[in-house]
């Protein structure tokens, strides 16, 4: 989820990621549309897919793996994105991910923008 908002800000050339502050209507607009939404799944996808495989990302997930099954605790990607992909080093990570689908993004905004309001 975290990614899809992250994209749905950037879709809305939303610069400081606070949703909050958003225009319900621009918002309303995105959700509203079944393809552009698909669309933003999609590219969520494929920006996660691209982080896993990052060498910093992996090296990570197999210390956490470790560390945890010490305790008996199974490793998952949700817990793993909770705890540590707000780090500051996993964020450079991801925007970078993000930057590589630049293209895509461009596509998707045209598409939300020319959506009735």
């Amino acid at each position: 989820m975290a990614v899809y908002f992250k994209l749905v800000g950037q879709l809305l050339d939303f610069e400081n990621q606070d949703l909050t502050r958003i225009d319900l209507n621009k918002l309303e607009k995105i959700f509203c549309a079944f393809d552009p939404n698909r669309q933003i799944l999609e590219l969520v996808d494929k920006v996660v897919n691209k982080f896993m495989e990052d060498s910093q990302v992996f090296k990570k997930t197999k210390i956490v793996m470790k560390v945890e099954e010490g305790t008996k605790t199974l490793f998952d990607y949700p817990t793993f994105f909770k705890t540590h992909v707000y780090k500051e080093e996993f964020k450079e990570i991801l925007n970078e991910k993000i930057s590589l689908f630049s293209h895509d993004i461009e596509i998707l905004k045209n598409k939300i923008s020319s959506l009735a309001p």
